[in-house]
């Protein structure tokens, strides 16, 4: 293998210990319908590795406009079978216009960081 080629999604990348963090898949499996400002929004997904379900992750919910500027709308921690679910309020200062709901989560020692749309 070439050792100057760039780590692919199915890669283990060492971290500066050499423990190697493997790819982690974060799927955003509901969210409630149209999101209007001051209300809630309902918000589930799983997240999933090589290794199997991935409990115990901080997974952060927020909208991004059409700028790219996002917004923290909350943060949950996926259970005992990696899935994750809540209720997060949308700010009635939230601008009007079309949004993207996106969830990601940092990873942990062993799990790279992973986003969904």
């Amino acid at each position: 293998a070439d050792p100057s080629a760039e780590p692919t999604d199915t890669d283990a990348i060492p971290t500066p210990d050499g423990v190697a963090r493997i790819p982690l898949v974060l799927s955003l499996v509901h969210a409630s319908g149209e999101v209007l400002r001051g209300r809630s929004i309902e918000v589930s997904g799983s997240a999933a590795s090589a290794e199997g379900r991935a409990p115990g992750l901080r997974v952060e919910v927020l909208l991004r406009d059409a700028r790219g500027s996002e917004r923290l709308l909350g943060v949950t921690v996926t259970d005992a079978s990696g899935n994750f679910h809540g209720s997060f309020g949308v700010p009635p200062e939230t601008e009007v216009g079309e949004h993207a709901l996106v969830v990601r989560t940092p990873g942990d020692a062993r799990l790279l960081p992973a986003t969904a749309r």
